[in-house]
């Protein structure tokens, strides 16, 4: 006899792990299976809120009956799939955990080819062991629809081509990223350039002071200037550097021509103090001028007028 269903339990699949994958056929979830391949399938019960833990079902309890049917549009599906001496489909249940939960092995002797290309449910029913008599309702559940082939490797293939075409998506999304990064850092770059032109450009501005200053020190340093006042002088011909020095002098300035005092003395301060070999008594009285009577008389006539200037007279006084 029949044991009535209890209203608080409903027995669930929780998990069916035929494949990795699951394909979507017309809205709904379609698992691929080997024929004699096992595959799991975990059941578990909702029982209600109200219904206290001493009153609800164990799977420990519990037997279970499984039975092939047709899937069709929609539910019941009560066609079950005939046989004469094999039975279609054959399981194992192991309770886990402390009865809440029974994983079923299933194995499916059938091909969807052999039945018109035909998906299936399996259909498990529970039952009390002790008794062996099943719910009233019944208390059942069934699985999602299972297409069965003959070889892993159309399974193989079929992940191989989504694979495939997984691949290809993701490849054409990174050429897409590196073009975009590309693009971005090509931006960065042209930045970064006009930042730099624009810091040279900057530092040329602010240094081109500081060179002509330095250029301008450099060009009036004494050395320069002692160097042009040599070398002018050299340029000038033996007859016309008396008359040229003379008036240079005569249009001087007293405080400048104090300077020029000066400035003889520590020339001849320092030409005493090079070893030029200056020329004996002798040499001097033995020595012959190379310069013509007149240009001798033109310097001592300039050397009496610069002595003749107040400030070598006071110099003298």
């Amino acid at each position: 006899m029949a044991v009535p269903k209890p209203a608080f339990a409903e027995l669930v699949c929780l998990k069916q792990g035929c494949d990795e994958k699951k394909a979507n056929h017309n809205g709904k979830a379609v698992h691929t299976v080997v024929k004699n391949a096992p595959f799991m399938i975990v059941l578990g019960l909702n029982h209600h809120p109200n219904v206290k833990p001493n009153e609800q079902l164990n799977f420990s309890r519990l037997s279970f009956n499984t039975s092939l049917v047709y899937d069709a549009e929609e539910p019941p599906y009560t066609k079950q799939v005939d046989f004469v001496k094999v039975k279609p489909v054959e399981h194992k249940a192991k309770v886990s955990g402390q009865g809440s939960q029974v994983i079923l092995e299933v194995r499916l002797k059938v091909l969807t080819s052999q039945h018109e290309n035909s998906l299936f449910r399996v259909k498990i029913t529970a039952f009390q062991t002790s008794t062996n008599e099943g719910f009233t309702p019944e208390l059942s559940v069934y699985s999602d629809a299972i297409k069965v082939m003959s070889k892993p490797e159309q399974i193989m293939k079929k992940a191989h081509l989504k694979k495939k075409r997984s691949v290809e998506d993701s490849l054409a999304d990174t050429v897409t990223r590196l073009l975009d990064q590309q693009k971005q850092q090509e931006q960065l770059i042209h930045t970064l350039l006009e930042a730099v032109a624009s810091s040279s450009k900057k530092r040329k501005v602010e240094a081109a002071p500081e060179v002509a200053a330095v250029t301008k020190v450099e060009k009036n340093s004494f050395e320069s200037c002692f160097n042009n006042l040599i070398n002018s002088y050299e340029a000038l011909a033996s007859e016309e550097r008396p008359s040229k020095v003379r008036r240079v002098i005569r249009n001087t300035p007293v405080a400048e021509t104090t300077q020029v005092n000066e400035l003889l003395g520590t020339l001849q301060t320092e030409v005493n103090t090079l070893d030029v070999g200056f020329p004996t008594q002798a040499e001097m009285s033995s020595f012959c001028c190379p310069y013509p009577t007149n240009e001798v008389e033109t310097l001592d006539e300039f050397y009496k007028d610069f002595l003749a200037q107040p400030l070598f007279i006071d110099l003298m006084i």
